[in-house]
Protein backbone atom coordinates (compact mmCIF):
# COMPACT_ATOMS: atom_id res chain seq x y z
CA UNK A 1 0.00 0.00 0.00
CA UNK A 2 1.78 3.22 -1.07
CA UNK A 3 0.98 6.23 1.31
CA UNK A 4 0.03 9.72 -0.57
CA UNK A 5 2.55 12.81 0.17
CA UNK A 6 0.76 16.19 0.69
CA UNK A 7 2.05 18.90 -1.02
CA UNK A 8 2.73 21.73 0.70
CA UNK A 9 1.53 24.70 -0.94
CA UNK A 10 3.09 27.62 -2.55
CA UNK A 11 2.26 29.79 0.18
CA UNK A 12 0.18 29.08 3.09
CA UNK A 13 -0.59 32.77 4.25
CA UNK A 14 -3.78 34.11 4.03
CA UNK A 15 -2.62 37.45 3.26
CA UNK A 16 -0.10 38.34 0.48
CA UNK A 17 2.65 40.06 1.67
CA UNK A 18 4.58 43.11 0.45
CA UNK A 19 8.33 44.12 1.48
CA UNK A 20 8.74 46.57 3.67
CA UNK A 21 12.18 47.93 3.56
CA UNK A 22 11.62 50.72 6.31
CA UNK A 23 12.50 51.56 9.71
CA UNK A 24 10.12 50.59 12.27
CA UNK A 25 9.82 51.56 15.50
CA UNK A 26 9.71 48.99 18.24
CA UNK A 27 7.30 50.55 21.01
CA UNK A 28 7.66 49.09 24.77
CA UNK A 29 8.84 50.56 28.21
CA UNK A 30 11.29 51.96 25.77
CA UNK A 31 11.80 52.58 22.01
CA UNK A 32 14.02 50.31 19.55
CA UNK A 33 14.43 51.03 15.99
CA UNK A 34 14.07 47.64 14.17
CA UNK A 35 13.77 46.50 10.03
CA UNK A 36 11.31 45.91 8.39
CA UNK A 37 10.84 43.03 6.37
CA UNK A 38 7.29 42.92 5.03
CA UNK A 39 3.71 43.35 5.70
CA UNK A 40 0.24 42.47 5.06
CA UNK A 41 -3.25 42.98 6.00
CA UNK A 42 -2.33 40.29 8.57
CA UNK A 43 0.55 41.01 10.10
CA UNK A 44 4.35 42.39 9.78
CA UNK A 45 7.63 40.83 10.13
CA UNK A 46 10.21 43.14 11.78
CA UNK A 47 14.04 42.23 12.08
CA UNK A 48 15.19 43.45 16.05
CA UNK A 49 18.20 43.36 17.86
CA UNK A 50 15.92 42.39 20.79
CA UNK A 51 13.64 39.40 21.75
CA UNK A 52 10.26 39.70 22.47
CA UNK A 53 7.98 36.97 23.59
CA UNK A 54 5.52 35.44 21.53
CA UNK A 55 2.19 37.18 23.18
CA UNK A 56 4.15 40.61 23.83
CA UNK A 57 1.93 43.44 22.63
CA UNK A 58 3.92 46.00 20.60
CA UNK A 59 3.36 49.36 19.49
CA UNK A 60 5.12 49.79 15.69
CA UNK A 61 6.03 53.18 14.13
CA UNK A 62 6.48 52.83 10.59
CA UNK A 63 8.66 55.78 10.24
CA UNK A 64 8.76 56.53 6.73
CA UNK A 65 5.48 56.34 6.83
CA UNK A 66 4.58 58.04 9.82
CA UNK A 67 1.70 54.95 10.40
CA UNK A 68 1.44 53.46 14.42
CA UNK A 69 -0.16 50.15 14.63
CA UNK A 70 -0.22 47.67 17.44
CA UNK A 71 0.22 44.16 17.50
CA UNK A 72 1.14 40.80 19.21
CA UNK A 73 4.35 39.40 18.76
CA UNK A 74 3.18 35.60 17.09
CA UNK A 75 6.54 34.14 16.48
CA UNK A 76 10.21 34.98 17.56
CA UNK A 77 13.61 33.33 16.05
CA UNK A 78 17.34 34.16 15.74
CA UNK A 79 18.34 35.16 12.72
CA UNK A 80 21.67 36.50 11.48
CA UNK A 81 22.60 37.60 15.49
CA UNK A 82 19.33 39.44 15.62
CA UNK A 83 15.43 38.36 16.28
CA UNK A 84 13.25 38.21 13.09
CA UNK A 85 9.69 38.96 14.77
CA UNK A 86 6.21 37.69 13.61
CA UNK A 87 3.79 40.49 14.45
CA UNK A 88 0.00 40.10 14.07
CA UNK A 89 -2.02 42.93 13.87
CA UNK A 90 -3.95 43.50 16.98
CA UNK A 91 -7.17 44.78 15.42
CA UNK A 92 -6.80 44.41 11.49
CA UNK A 93 -7.90 48.62 10.95
CA UNK A 94 -8.12 48.38 7.16
CA UNK A 95 -7.95 52.27 6.85
CA UNK A 96 -4.53 52.22 8.39
CA UNK A 97 -3.76 48.88 6.73
CA UNK A 98 -5.11 49.53 3.35
CA UNK A 99 -3.08 53.01 3.43
CA UNK A 100 0.09 51.37 4.54
CA UNK A 101 0.14 48.93 1.64
CA UNK A 102 -0.47 51.45 -0.23
CA UNK A 103 2.17 53.45 0.09
CA UNK A 104 4.03 50.20 -0.28
CA UNK A 105 2.93 49.72 -3.65
CA UNK A 106 3.84 52.97 -4.58
CA UNK A 107 7.50 53.27 -3.23
CA UNK A 108 7.76 50.33 -5.50
CA UNK A 109 7.24 52.01 -8.27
Amino acid sequence: MQTAIKKKPEDHRTFQRQPLPDSVVVRTDHDEVAQGIDVSYGGISVQAKENHLVGDTLDLLLMDRNVMVKGVVSSSRPDQGQFRLGVSFERTEDVIVDTLLESVDQKKK
